[in-house]
């Protein structure tokens, strides 16, 4: 749903997240996220958590506060939250992974 997120963890801005909503539960972090299109699937990303504050400035979202609309966000990981994750292509960035061939 929103590329290029920034989440507000604490003292911590974590940048270049991706924001979507899927179905998780407590004990999901670091899952691979997985797109199944046809007979291909794509590694999308990591997932971190469910996220109740978030910028998305580059696609015109500069904050987006979804506690007054799901006051448990946070507490309980449902459908409903956003979930965020790191882009695979920022894990690899990050941890100089080679792509073969």
């Amino acid at each position: 749903m929103f590329k290029n997120a920034t989440e507000f963890a604490g003292d911590t801005f974590l940048r270049n997240m991706g924001i979507s909503k899927y179905p998780s539960q407590t004990g999901d972090s670091g899952a691979a996220i997985v797109h199944h299109g046809e007979d291909v699937a794509t590694l999308i990303g990591v997932h971190r958590g469910t996220i109740c504050i978030f910028s998305a400035a580059s696609e015109g979202y500069p904050l987006v506060d979804t506690r007054h609309y799901f006051p448990w966000c946070g507490i309980l990981p449902s459908v409903n939250n956003y979930k965020i994750f790191s882009a695979w292509e920022n894990v690899e960035e990050e941890l100089n992974l080679v792509r073969p061939g």
